[in-house]
């Protein structure tokens, strides 16, 4: 267990990883095929960081005495920002699947700028939380 966590961490910093450098190299290529590679990586690094999350904040619920307690309060934020960006990434690779993407194309690419810049700090969140547990024990 402690190496498959330490392997689905390192496995969202790189993700992480490629969508910032991608993001930030994107306009100089025209290259959209990437985008459609990366979609499926962070599909994947999402339906993974989510129930982790929720695992440790119920596994620091347990631990702890106080219900308000510091490392509890630095847990509810990351599940709140990468539930966010999960359902905002979802419903635009939704539309986009389905071709109707580009019907309200303004907001989709504003979405999807979103998307992309919250989308590394979540995975680099989660991959360094991840990380570390696995090396404590």
């Amino acid at each position: 267990m402690v190496a498959l966590k330490k392997l689905l961490g390192v496995y969202l910093i790189a993700v992480g990883a490629f969508v910032a450098a991608w993001f930030v190299v994107n306009p100089f290529f025209d290259a959209p095929a990437f985008w459609d590679v990366a979609n499926y990586l962070m599909a994947a690094a999402l339906v993974t960081a989510l129930p982790l999350i929720v695992n440790r904040i119920f596994k620091e619920a347990r631990e702890i005495e106080p219900r308000a307690s510091r490392r509890l309060v630095e847990v509810n934020p990351g599940l709140c920002l990468t539930a966010g960006v999960a359902i905002l990434f979802f419903r635009n690779w939704f539309l986009e699947i389905s071709g109707q993407g580009d019907d309200i194309s303004v907001t989709t690419g504003m979405v999807w700028i979103v998307v992309n810049v919250l989308f590394p700090l979540v995975a680099g969140t989660a991959g360094l939380s991840l990380c570390r547990d696995s090396a404590q024990r």
